[in-house]
């Protein structure tokens, strides 16, 4: 079958949106995969999937340098990159290669464009339920900082270990946004109602393994929605009677660069790759530890106003 693609905007009233004719769940659309050993021992608490473009060599470079390196990971957590397609050869070589040498890297059978982001967080429900067993599965950016630890910290604490978790960031109340020239914009046909349910940022959120399993086989038969945070986490989670929780550690805007800031939180958003090598060089520090002793923990946001 050849590369399905829908040009930046134009998921028209006319464009099949059909998931499964995308995603085609009977079939093997793994183009590359990670080493076979880390597939093999694929049964982490966490699994981290960072959504990457092709092109995007430094920053996964320095994701492997920093907050992803496997020195740096705790021992039941593994990271992999998702890649789609393109037709540009050199890219696609210079791909290959970088997973010879590196082997996290996980290319699905789908041209990698803005507008098929949604159908990038499909396949990687899929791959992930198909090919590995994790408690959770963390869906990251590539432009984002994680502080591992203090997300496991976080997953490994009974009350929050449930297999239907949805966390991140929070977004309650959202306006659907009409204007055609919006990085955002939502067509009336795709959706009718003025506001959207709740969901979480799609810089960076963790799924339960039995919700990503869920959300899976529900999209296969939901009309596609371009923007696939509130896709995902919104309009089917909330089919399926799940609510997201908020987190105060993930944002999804950007956050001051000082490694204080970087030590409390989950995520950080909009972190270029020098400013990723920097901030963790500082982060690792003999005395950063004392210095940053004093700084207090992400404040609850209020979200008593969400509307469900």
């Amino acid at each position: 079958m050849g590369l399905l693609t829908v040009p930046l905007f134009d998921w028209g009233p006319t464009v099949d949106r059909n998931v499964s004719h995308y995603v085609r769940p009977g079939r093997n659309t793994t183009l590359l995969a990670p080493r076979r050993h880390a597939v093999d021992s694929c049964r982490p608490l966490l699994l981290i999937v960072v959504m990457s473009a092709i092109r995007s060599f430094q920053a996964r470079d320095a994701i492997r340098q920093t907050w992803g390196a496997r020195d740096a990971l705790p021992a039941d957590v593994r990271l992999h990159f998702l890649v789609g397609t393109t037709a540009n050869g050199s890219l696609s070589d210079n791909l290959r290669a970088e997973n010879e040498v590196h082997g996290d890297i996980v290319q699905q059978d789908f041209v990698d464009v803005y507008s098929n982001l949604t159908i990038k967080s499909v396949m990687m429900l899929k791959w992930a339920t198909v090919n590995c067993n994790p408690s959770f599965i963390l869906k990251v950016d590539e432009d984002m900082f994680i502080n591992v630890p203090n997300l496991v910290s976080y997953l490994r604490e009974d009350k929050h270990a449930s297999p239907d978790l949805i966390l991140g960031c929070v977004i309650c109340n959202a306006v659907v946004v009409h204007d055609q020239f919006s990085k955002y914009y939502s067509p009336r046909y795709m959706y009718a109602r003025p506001r959207f349910p709740m969901y979480v940022s799609g810089t960076g959120y963790v799924l339960g393994y039995r919700i990503a399993e869920r959300i899976y086989r529900q999209v296969l038969s939901t009309p596609l929605y371009h923007l696939e945070d509130v896709f995902l986490t919104g309009m089917v989670a909330s089919r399926l009677g799940v609510l997201p929780t908020d987190h105060a550690g993930f944002s999804y805007v950007k956050r001051k660069l000082d490694p204080c800031e970087f030590l409390r939180v989950v995520s950080a958003h909009k972190v270029s790759p020098d400013e990723l090598r920097e901030v963790w060089r500082q982060m690792a520090l003999p005395d950063v530890q004392e210095r940053c002793r004093a700084a207090e923990p992400p404040k609850p946001r209020a979200l008593s106003k969400c509307k469900h």
